[in-house]
């Protein structure tokens, strides 16, 4: 029972890590360096690259408050975010200096 569980944690962990990697290269790809640089940080800060991360009503990788994002993939989360981000502040730079001004946690 003991190693059963401990293989699930294993296998689960590495899903995990998969998935961080998976996420990461596919920002890399689809943005420019600078994006990539504010997105990373906004992203570490908010969920750590966990695509199923959740804080009360807010979902993804860029916590956002849109309830279909939780059912994203990493993919189609990075582009909301983007697009949120731009929409919203302009570039992903203004979106982190909004973030580090308010310090959201």
């Amino acid at each position: 029972m003991l190693v059963a569980l401990l293989l699930f944690n294993l296998t689960g962990s590495t899903a995990y890590a998969n998935e961080i990697i998976k996420a990461k290269q596919f920002a890399l790809n689809t943005m420019t360096p600078i994006d990539y640089q504010y997105a990373a940080l906004l992203i570490q800060h908010e969920s750590g690259w966990r695509v199923a991360a959740r804080n009360g009503p807010h979902y993804g990788l860029c916590q956002a408050r849109n309830a279909s994002v939780k059912d994203m993939g990493y993919k189609e989360q990075l582009t909301w975010c983007m697009d949120y981000w731009h929409y919203r502040y302009g570039t992903v730079e203004k979106a982190w200096l909004h973030w580090v001004v308010y310090q959201w946690q």
